[in-house]
C-alpha cells in the first residue's frame, strides 16, 4: 500500500465534537483503499523507467479516484528522481490548439516553432524532445482531466505514448468514461485501465477512517448512496457529521457543492431537487 497522505481530526463547525454526534478524518492524503492492483499496474510502469517506457490511461466515473491513483503514482515517481510534467485539461482551452501540450512541456525547451508544421512533425518534434530529456532523467508525463484537452495536443501526446518503449519515458493521463472520451481513447491505440467504484469492504474501511465514531444507521445509508464512490462517500460523510442524524436517516442525503461541481455533467440534465442516489442512478444508466 503507498502512503501518499496524513491523518488530520476535524471537529464539526462550532467546535463542539458533541453536539454534532461525531467527528471527521480529513484525508489530505491517505494510503489509497482498495487500489492495490490499480497501483500496482501504475507503479509497474514507473519501476521499468530505467529499462523503457509506456504509456497508460486511467478511466471512470467522477470522483471515482483517478487523480489519487495519478498522484500516487507521479509522488512515487518524484520520490524516485523522475522530472515530473503535469497538465490538467481545462474546457475553455478546448478550441485552443496545442495549448495543452504547451503547458504540459513549459520549460522543456520545446520551442514555439515545433509545433508548427502539421500534426506528424508536432508529435515528432515532441517525441524528439522528450527523448533528449529522459536521456539525462527518467520523465514522467501526468495529464489529467485529458478529456478537455484540445484535439490536437491528445493526437500528439497519443503518438507519442505508443513509442515509448525505448526511452525513459512514461505517459499517465485520466479521463472520464462518457461516451465521448471512450471514443477518443479507443482511437488513441494507448493501454488504459477501468477505475471501478470500490467493493463493499474497501468502501467500509475508508469510511471507518474518515468517519469512525459515525451511528450504525447513518453509515449503512452513507454506503448505499455513495455506491462505490471515494469522493461522495468522504463528503457525505463529513456532511452527517454536521447535521442531525434523526432526519439524515430518514432522508436521502443531498448533493454538496463540491459533489455538484465533479458530477457538473451529469446533473445538467437532472431536476432541480437533485440528490446523491438520484444522481448515482443517473450516471449508472449512462455509463
Amino acid at each position: 500500500m503507498v502512503q501518499c497522505t496524513l491523518w488530520g481530526r476535524r471537529e464539526c463547525r462550532n467546535g463542539r465534537r458533541g453536539a454534532c454526534g461525531v467527528s471527521i478524518v480529513v484525508v489530505a492524503l491517505h494510503a489509497l483503499v482498495g487500489r492495490d492492483a490499480e497501483l500496482r499496474n501504475l507503479l509497474t510502469l514507473v519501476d521499468g523507467l530505467k529499462e523503457g517506457g509506456g504509456a497508460l490511461v486511467l478511466s471512470g466515473a467522477a470522483g471515482v479516484g483517478k487523480s489519487a491513483l495519478l498522484g500516487a503514482a507521479t509522488g512515487e515517481a518524484a520520490a524516485r528522481g523522475a522530472r515530473v510534467l503535469t497538465a490538467t485539461g481545462v474546457p475553455a482551452e478546448g478550441q485552443v490548439p496545442y495549448e495543452g501540450l504547451r503547458r504540459l512541456l513549459a520549460g522543456t525547451g520545446l520551442a514555439p516553432g515545433d509545433l508548427d508544421g502539421g500534426p506528424l512533425r508536432g508529435a515528432m518534434s515532441v517525441l524528439h524532445r522528450l527523448s533528449a530529456l529522459a536521456s539525462d532523467t527518467p520523465v514522467v508525463l501526468a495529464v489529467e482531466d485529458a478529456h478537455w484537452l484540445d484535439e490536437p495536443s491528445w493526437e500528439a501526446l497519443a503518438f507519442v505514448g505508443r513509442r515509448l518503449r525505448s526511452d525513459a519515458v512514461v505517459l499517465l493521463a485520466t479521463l472520464r468514461d462518457d461516451a465521448d472520451s471512450q471514443t477518443r481513447l479507443a482511437a488513441s491505440g494507448l493501454p488504459a485501465l477501468t477505475v471501478p467504484p470500490l467493493i463493499d469492504q474497501a468502501a467500509a474501511e475508508l469510511l471507518a477512517r474518515v468517519a469512525p465514531d459515525l451511528g450504525v444507521a447513518l453509515r449503512a445509508r452513507v454506503l448505499a448512496e455513495a455506491a462505490g464512490n471515494p469522493l461522495a462517500l468522504m463528503e457525505f460523510a463529513a456532511l452527517a457529521s454536521r447535521q442531525d442524524q434523526e432526519m439524515l436517516a430518514s432522508s436521502r442525503l443531498p448533493l454538496t457543492e463540491r459533489l455538484e461541481r465533479a458530477f457538473a455533467q451529469a446533473l445538467a440534465v437532472l431536476p432541480a431537487a437533485r440528490t446523491l442516489g438520484a444522481t448515482l442512478e443517473e450516471t449508472a444508466c449512462r455509463s
